[in-house]
């Protein structure tokens, strides 16, 4: 694949000057990773778990469609989850998605045996750390992606109807989950994946 290196650069620019409030125009990107693995017939397995085909394909379809910012979009809510130990699945033709016929908290006392993942080392952080490093290495730009947000993470182990009783019933408890989440795994994770990419990242939460 040729790889336009002016074009990701401006784009980038682009994408920087507009969080400034100044940009020429508005930067034009696009959550595509279903659309990117179809076009370049990767399967789910390979194209979620492996980083030089995710990084190819998602840089191909960016080009392809004259894209501003290259969003390094995977199954962003899945990977803390999976951390943790949440089961996951892995269909055909679309991104992995959490069983949510089995979440991992499904009773309360469940919030006690957690174990808490090893950031950059548990489930598929590997994997986003490989990306963002083979991103920036590729074309010489910090990459671009995403961490789980604490409440989006909350829905994600304990299933959204019981985590909506939780707000309600039991306050205490999603404080306490929620803290867990927030001060345990996600700012580990961000600080952990920000240093193994020498800082060459820049982290939105979804």
């Amino acid at each position: 694949m040729q790889i336009d290196q002016e074009f990701l650069r401006k784009g980038f620019q682009r994408f920087i000057q507009a969080a400034k409030g100044l940009p020429d125009r508005v930067p034009i990107s696009a959550q595509i990773p279903e659309h990117a693995q179809r076009l370049c017939r990767l399967s789910t397995q390979d194209f979620y778990t492996q980083a030089i085909p995710f990084v190819k394909a998602m840089l191909a379809v960016h080009q392809y469609y004259q894209l501003d910012a290259v969003y390094l979009f995977y199954d962003i809510y899945n990977i803390e989850a999976e951390a943790l130990g949440q089961s996951i699945i892995y269909r055909l033709h679309s991104m992995p998605d959490l069983d949510h016929s089995r979440p991992l908290i499904k009773e309360k006392g469940d919030l006690e045996k957690l174990v808490l993942p090893i950031p950059t080392k548990s489930g598929r952080m590997p994997f986003v750390v490989d990306i963002c490093r083979f991103f920036t290495a590729y074309t010489g730009l910090p990459a671009l992606t995403g961490i789980c947000a604490p409440f989006s993470l909350a829905v994600g182990i304990r299933g959204y109807a019981s985590w909506i009783k939780d707000l309600r019933k039991d306050p205490q408890f999603a404080h306490d989950l929620l803290r867990l989440i927030t001060v345990e795994v996600l700012i580990p994770w961000a600080k952990g994946l920000k240093v193994a990419c020498e800082e060459r990242v820049i982290i939105f939460a979804a």
